[in-house]
């Protein structure tokens, strides 16, 4: 179902040998093999080339693409970081010291004073490094060393993944061909920062599914994936609004009733068949003014929103309400009465941060919406810990509280503990207010529509960005409510 699938860039190592030992393979053919497919990515203009390996079988493919370019008469520099390494990579190396080519061993940070001079006279870097420092010796040596490598500013190709120290210390890699699935890391802030993923190839090593089904982490999302999902649901000429779901928003207050506006309009855009906002008794006839469509009411009307309760296919909470003891009140009756997909964003993420106990007393699904920002308060983890770990603390989170997390931002990660997702769509242009109200009322609507609720949040999280994208061909920024107008049209050409 998904293009593309991701793994922990440790495993690769783990997963070859498997693939090795399993099928019998002889491991020399297979690295020149391999070696003949990555050969393609060293550009021909490229005579003197440095290659920095190491022990892993990454550090091996490495070898053997220096073998075959030995062979081509390039001018090779290799720098091997490894107390030990692999037969196969000890007997590329034979090799190539019989063919003249230069072979460093790297050991210590004296080394690298004389790194630079030696590499600075060379038209390409290949990154073959792979093992990460263990002691905090090994993590001074390799910053420096990627510092060193960083300061040529050469064009340099990672296999792999770039090498990095820490999430600060990368090699700044220009282009990057990693193995058989693409990996965690690129996934994290400090990588997304400083890489696009036009500049990732992925090269299977022919190693099937079967070898690493395992060791799967995550998977993209693509726009066959949302159409699957969509074309689930079949509408029929005879379907009436209730076919369509009725979706319940308790939003807004003095000052944010935009908020609350965004979501209900968003939801009505995404085909919901009814949409029932409770907001500030202030603020309630106002709406009609602005929509029409949507039924308002003030949430201090408690008789009335206890029979939408029970009458909601999905209920959403948050946007702009405001963190009062009236909305946390609003808050604990949704738990206790809700008979549906609750949508917990914004300010209602902030309540329940206060009254964590909600998060044992609810039996329909739950979907959270949290931005790193509020997702750190709520989990007490650091910004930066978020932001390197971002499957992780997702598939954690939604595991330990048995909800669905849609942890928002560039490549938003969704989970429901089980199987994890990473967005592909969305960009810069849409960083502008109100835009994740919008979110909200779209998985608001596709919720109410009866789409499973993991299914609901990933198409709408898709979709959200992929209005975006379409938007941002042609503008530099683009507005919540112009995302909104586009909904339509987007879902039309996704089914």
């Amino acid at each position: 179902m998904i293009s593309m699938y991701i793994i922990d860039e440790q495993n690769v190592s783990g997963i070859i040998e498997n693939y090795l030992t399993t099928t019998k393979t002889d491991s020399t053919s297979f690295y020149l093999k391999a070696a003949e497919h990555l050969i393609s990515y060293i550009p021909e203009s490229a005579q003197r080339i440095t290659f920095f390996i190491d022990g892993s079988q990454i550090g091996t493919l490495g070898a053997a693409v220096a073998y075959l370019l030995s062979r081509a008469n390039k001018d090779l520099i290799l720098f091997v970081r490894a107390s030990s390494l692999t037969e196969e990579t000890e007997a590329f190396l034979q090799i190539l010291e019989e063919q003249k080519a230069h072979i460093y061993l790297l050991n210590n940070v004296n080394q690298l004073q004389d790194l630079h001079a030696v590499i600075a006279e060379t038209h390409l870097i290949v990154d073959a490094l792979a093992t990460l420092p263990k002691t905090q010796d090994e993590f001074l040596f390799v910053k420096q060393l990627i510092q060193v490598i960083n300061r040529v500013q050469l064009e340099t190709l990672a296999f792999d993944f770039p090498f990095y120290a820490n999430d600060e210390t990368i090699i700044t890699a220009t282009n990057i061909v990693t193995f058989i699935a693409a990996k965690k890391c690129f996934t994290n802030t400090h990588f997304l920062t400083a890489f696009g993923q036009d500049e990732i190839s992925i090269e299977s090593l022919d190693i099937p599914e079967l070898y690493y089904q395992d060791k799967i982490e995550a998977q993209y999302i693509d726009q066959d994936d949302i159409s699957d999902i969509l074309k689930q649901k079949q509408w029929s000429i005879t379907d009436h609004k209730y076919k369509f779901g009725h979706a319940l928003i308790i939003a807004g207050n003095v000052g944010t009733i935009g908020a609350a506006l965004l979501a209900g309009e968003a939801a009505l855009k995404s085909g919901c068949g009814l949409v029932s906002l409770y907001t500030h008794p202030e603020l309630a006839n106002l709406v009609p003014l602005r929509n029409p469509e949507i039924m308002s009411h003030a949430y201090t009307d408690i008789n009335n929103l206890q029979v939408d309760i029970k009458r909601a296919s999905s209920i959403l909470i948050g946007p702009g309400l405001g963190i009062t003891n009236q909305s946390l009140a609003l808050l604990e009756l949704i738990f206790a009465q809700a008979t549906c997909p609750i949508i917990v964003d914004a300010d209602a993420l902030t309540l329940i941060h206060k009254q964590p106990q909600l998060l044992t007393t609810f039996s329909y699904p739950v979907i959270f919406t949290p931005h790193a920002h509020e997702f750190a308060r709520f989990t007490g983890l650091e910004i930066d810990e978020i932001s390197s770990h971002r499957i992780d603390v997702a598939r954690e989170f939604a595991k330990k509280y048995n909800v669905i997390l849609a942890l928002k931002g560039y490549q938003t990660i969704i989970s429901d503990g089980i199987t994890t997702y990473v967005n592909t769509t969305g960009n810069a242009a849409m960083a502008s207010a109100g835009m994740g109200d919008v979110l909200a009322g779209i998985i608001a609507a596709m919720t109410a529509k009866q789409y499973a609720s993991l299914e609901a949040t990933i198409a709408s999280v898709y979709l959200h960005g992929a209005c975006g994208d379409w938007l941002s061909i042609e503008k530099d920024r683009v507005l919540a409510t112009e995302v909104i107008n586009e909904i339509p049209d987007r879902l039309q050409f996704l089914y």
